[in-house]
C-alpha cells in the first residue's frame, strides 16, 4: 500500500451522528435514483432524459421518462410514487454488514459472513459472485475456496457494493473499514474485486474527516496494492477529472480504458463513482446525477457515490427531496430484517461507531 496515515481525525458528538445518518441517506437515494435504469448505457439514459426534457438528471425519474424511454416503469422508484425505499441488494448488504459487526464485532472472519449469508440471504435474490459463492458454500467449499471454484465473476462488483457500513462504523480509520471490507469480500471476490471493497470502505471512513472528495478518495487508494489495475484506474479518473472541466470528457477517457469490460466490473464502476465525485464538487444533487448519467451498474454506483459524498456533508447538507420521500422506511429481502426504520439503522451505526473509537483507543 502506499504510505500515509491511517488514523484521520473525525469529529464527535452530533455532527458525528449526521454524517452516519448522511451516509446512510445518501446510499440509499442514490441507490433508488439508479434502479429505474440499471444496466443502461449513458447515451440510452441522456436521449431518455433529453426527450423528457428532465436532462440533465437533478431529481428521481418519472412517468414521462418512463415514457420517453419506452421502458416498464418501476413504480416505487419514480419521483411522484415513492413512499418507502424499495428492496435492492445494494441495501440488504449494508443492513447484513451492520448486522456482522453487530454480532461478531471487529474481528469478524469470512466463515462468519457465511453463516449470516447462508441465514438471512434468500438464494435468488444473490447474484454472480454471489450466488457462486452462496452454491458453494451450500456444496460444503469454505472461503476462500468459495470465492474461486467455478466463479468467473471474482472481479465484478458485488463485493464493493457491501462496502458502506464498513466505512460508517470506522470514522476516520480508513485502514480498520479496508480491513473489515476483507473479510467480507474474501468469501465471494478476489484480486481487484476485494480491493473495490476495500477501496469503497476505506474512502467512506475518510470521508468523515475531510470536505474534499479527491482527499476521501485518496485517502481509500492508500487501502489498496499500488500496482492493482484498480489503483491505476482510479489514480488516471481523478487526474482526468483534474484535467477536464465536463464529465462527459472524462467519462470519454474511462470508456477508452476499459470499454471492453462487463457493465458489472468493478474497476469500470468504481472510475465512474471517482468521477461522479470529483465532477460533482460536493454538490450532492451533481454528484448522483453523474453517477447515474454515466451508466453501467448506475444504482451501484449512485449509492456508493451517494454514500461518500452523504457521510461527508452530513444529513442536513442531503437536500431534503432526496430523503423525505421515504418516510423512514427501506424495505429489505433479508429475513428479521424485512422492514427497517433507517434512522434506527443510523443510531445503531453511530452506537458501532463510538464501540470502535473506544477499542481503538485502547490498542
Amino acid at each position: 500500500r502506499p504510505q500515509g496515515p491511517r488514523v484521520l481525525k473525525t469529529p464527535g458528538g452530533a455532527k458525528l451522528k449526521s454524517k452516519v445518518l448522511g451516509g446512510w441517506l445518501g446510499r440509499i437515494a442514490g441507490c433508488i435514483l439508479g434502479k429505474p435504469v440499471e444496466g443502461w448505457s449513458k447515451q440510452k439514459i441522456e436521449d431518455a432524459l433529453v426527450k423528457a426534457r428532465e436532462y440533465p438528471l437533478s431529481d428521481y425519474f418519472t412517468e414521462r421518462f418512463c415514457r420517453a424511454a419506452g421502458m416498464n416503469r418501476k413504480p416505487h422508484c419514480l419521483r411522484k410514487n415513492i413512499r418507502f425505499a424499495a428492496r435492492d441488494d445494494d441495501l440488504d448488504y449494508t443492513i447484513l454488514g451492520l448486522h456482522l459487526v453487530e454480532r461478531h464485532g471487529f474481528n469478524f472472519k469470512p466463515e462468519h459472513v457465511a453463516e449470516q449469508w447462508l441465514a438471512r440471504f434468500p438464494y435468488h435474490m444473490v447474484y454472480t459472485a454471489e450466488r457462486v459463492a452462496y452454491r458453494n458454500l451450500v456444496r460444503g467449499i469454505r472461503p476462500p475456496e468459495s470465492a474461486n471454484f467455478e466463479n468467473p465473476y471474482r472481479e465484478w462488483i458485488g463485493a464493493q457494493i457491501r462496502a458502506d457500513a464498513f466505512g460508517l462504523v470506522s470514522p476516520g480509520m480508513p485502514a480498520r473499514a479496508a480491513q473489515l471490507a476483507f473479510s467480507d469480500a474474501a468469501l465471494s471476490h478476489t484480486a481487484n474485486g476485494i480491493y473495490g471493497e476495500m477501496w469503497s470502505a476505506a474512502t467512506t471512513a475518510a470521508a468523515f474527516s475531510t470536505d474534499s472528495p479527491e482527499d476521501a478518495l485518496r485517502a481509500g487508494m492508500r487501502e489498496i496494492p499500488r500496482r492493482s489495475r484498480l489503483y491505476e484506474a482510479l489514480d488516471a479518473t481523478i487526474e482526468w477529472s483534474r484535467e477536464h472541466r465536463e464529465w462527459q470528457d472524462t467519462w470519454q477517457k474511462i470508456m477508452r480504458h476499459c470499454g471492453v469490460m462487463s457493465r458489472v466490473h468493478t474497476i469500470n464502476n468504481a472510475m465512474i463513482v471517482a468521477m461522479a465525485l470529483m465532477h460533482g464538487k460536493g454538490n450532492f444533487t451533481r454528484t448522483i446525477g453523474i453517477a447515474v448519467m454515466g451508466g453501467l451498474d448506475t444504482d451501484c454506483n449512485g449509492a456508493s457515490a451517494g454514500a461518500m459524498l452523504g457521510t461527508m456533508l452530513g444529513a442536513e447538507k442531503i437536500p431534503a427531496r432526496w430523503h423525505k420521500c421515504f418516510h423512514d422506511e427501506l424495505h429489505s429481502v433479508l429475513v428479521g430484517f424485512t422492514v427497517c426504520s433507517i434512522s434506527d439503522l443510523a443510531e445503531r451505526t453511530y452506537k458501532q461507531a463510538l464501540r470502535h473509537r473506544r477499542t481503538q483507543a485502547r490498542r
